[in-house]
């Protein structure tokens, strides 16, 4: 799940393969969670270069007040959720210091392939 990603228009958080792999050891808050850095890696994408790292790519900075208050909760709570985020090799965070927000990297999950039914013609 290491590899960054650049968000494409088909891609789908509901897919089989990714409830399969991935949802079932999230909560539902990190499941949204991680569905709004998806999309704030969109607009990154859109807005150009200020929002990428040649070593990382892409990155989305969103403050954990930020995320708290999207999802009506405690920034604590949300520290959680992005911890879950991290062990399941979701995103990873970029350090900044001096009291700046962290870069976040959204990563793309490694799913396994769609299992073909043999009822398919």
């Amino acid at each position: 799940m290491k590899n960054f990603f650049e968000l494409t228009d088909t891609m789908s958080l509901y897919t089989p393969e990714f409830v399969r792999s991935v949802c079932q050891k999230l909560s539902l808050k990190a499941r949204c969670l991680y569905e709004l850095l998806l999309r704030r890696t969109g607009l990154s994408i859109r807005n150009g270069e200020k929002w990428y790292t040649p070593n990382l790519g892409v990155f989305v900075i969103y403050p954990r007040e930020e995320a708290a208050a999207a999802l009506s909760c405690s920034v604590r709570t949300v520290a959680g959720v992005f911890k879950q985020l991290l062990h399941a090799g979701l995103i990873f965070e970029e350090r900044i210091g001096l009291g700046k927000a962290n870069r976040i990297y959204v990563c793309k999950p490694d799913l396994p392939k769609p299992e073909t039914s043999p009822c398919v013609n």
